[in-house]
């Protein structure tokens, strides 16, 4: 009789049919992180093209510098906190805005958990990592990005598919005021503006959506839907409005276009074998046409945190706030 028989990566994380089609690259070694004992998210490089990103576990802020590939600890949140720093975003005067989620994380144990509700934060703090301070309180902050006024939008990571109890907020320029844009969402992860600032789009973790918000009629969509058994993880967009989407647990990145179909996706190394799995957050790098992927071994843990590199459909976004004069 007929048997059926595992094929590469039906074990850990099969590639579904509909996008074995796509465009596929497989990215390469960039830098290991060798003393990273958590998860490795939230890549963002400065105006010197240096990238700076977080090990969640442990609440660090790393610096990577570019040249040399030296990684450097620039700052570490204080362990009383329970913060899990998870991504970082640069103001244009080159203060890090760092999110940081609470001791909960999201999903099951977000809000869902009263205890864990209000004890995340934003820390802003110099490009040493001095002056650091929080100046929004109370949510549980996986990411965020400015708009051109210097706003800028926040996910509240919380809530789950039973209890949609997140939400995406924007915070006024001048810090004065918080408003809520996006409500009734179950674990949102990444958010990220298209290029004209015209439309939001936002990772749901909890239920595998990608939405796609309309900013002025207020209007949401879903272009696309991810599989498996954890869902979408943090997402930015290139320079051609591109967005790249981390596939938590899958050891890949999906790419959707403009209007959110999807046109190519990028490999970690070791994928087929159950290792480098926990794909985080995916950043193009302005000028260049590639692409830093964060990314972590789980759950064999036999490799350590590392950033891989593929080549990207088009460079970082050279109109975001950060590079604003």
């Amino acid at each position: 009789m007929e048997q059926l028989n595992y094929r590469p990566g039906d074990r850990f994380a099969p590639i579904p049919p509909w996008e074995m089609c796509l465009q596929t690259v497989t990215a390469e070694l960039f830098v290991k992180v060798p003393d990273a004992k958590g998860s490795l998210e939230g890549p963002c490089f400065d105006r010197n093209g240096d990238l700076y990103f977080t090990e969640v576990g442990v609440g660090r802020v790393l610096k990577c510098d570019m040249k040399t590939k030296e990684v450097k600890e620039i700052w570490r949140a204080d362990p009383a906190n329970g913060w899990k720093v998870a991504a970082v975003k640069i103001h244009k005067d080159g203060r890090l805005f760092v999110a940081c989620c609470g001791t909960g994380g999201g999903g099951l144990n977000g809000r869902a958990v009263p205890k864990f509700r209000n004890n995340g934060s934003i820390v802003v703090m110099n490009p040493d990592g001095s002056d650091a301070h929080a100046i929004v309180e109370g949510y549980n902050i996986n990411d965020l990005v400015f708009d051109s006024e210097g706003g800028f939008y926040f996910d509240d990571y919380c809530g789950t598919y039973q209890m949609p109890e997140g939400a995406i907020y924007y915070v006024s320029p001048d810090l004065s005021s918080i408003e809520t844009v996006i409500p009734n969402l179950a674990s949102p992860n990444g958010v990220c503006l298209s290029r004209d600032e015209k439309e939001i789009w936002v990772s749901e973790m909890a239920t595998g959506l990608i939405h796609r918000f309309n900013m002025k009629e207020r209007i949401g969509y879903m272009p696309y839907h991810i599989t498996g058994g954890n869902g979408p993880d943090s997402i930015s967009i290139d320079n051609d409005g591109n967005v790249y989407i981390a596939c938590y647990r899958q050891g890949r990145f999906l790419v959707l276009n403009k209007e959110g179909h999807p046109i190519g996706q990028i490999l970690i190394p070791g994928r087929d074998q159950g290792n480098n799995l926990n794909a985080t957050h995916a950043m193009c790098r302005p000028g260049y046409r590639e692409v830093y992927l964060t990314c972590y071994d789980f759950p064999s843990g036999k490799e350590a945190g590392a950033i891989y590199v593929a080549g990207s459909f088009a460079p970082g976004n050279e109109g975001s706030y950060q590079y604003q004069e």
